[in-house]
């Protein structure tokens, strides 16, 4: 399993750093079945699960590639 970074701006807000948690990165052709992921984000330090914690590949478009990292 790998984590993949990505910046996203909400509406009003600044940048926001969230991971995903899967074997390859997303993408149209590594979409699960319900077409969404399971996101946290980055606040005050820690990774936390957001008020609305699944993306679509429309919403992850909108977001900035950052890069991954192995998870432990």
């Amino acid at each position: 399993m790998k984590y993949f970074y990505y910046l996203s701006q909400y509406p009003g807000d600044s940048d926001v750093l969230v991971r995903i948690k899967a074997r390859r990165k997303p993408g149209p052709h590594t979409q699960h079945r319900s077409g969404t992921w399971v996101i946290s984000e980055l606040e005050d330090g820690k990774w936390v699960m957001p008020g609305c914690p699944e993306v679509t590949l429309g919403t992850l478009a909108r977001c900035k590639y950052v890069g991954s990292m192995e998870a432990k």
